[in-house]
């Protein structure tokens, strides 16, 4: 989140249920799309602060 800016980039399915194996396969998925998030916040930048 970068003021009023939230960047993912990820689709997301059955989000009425836990679709995840366990809690540390949960941590390394949300590791994941916020690597990317933050990928795409410097690659974009000038709309992040605006």
């Amino acid at each position: 989140m970068v003021g009023k800016l939230v960047v993912v980039d990820k689709i997301l399915r059955d989000t009425h249920r836990f679709g995840f194996d366990s809690l540390e396969d949960l941590c390394q998925k949300t590791d994941k799309v916020i690597e990317k998030a933050l990928g795409l916040i410097e690659k974009y930048n000038a709309a992040a602060t605006d």
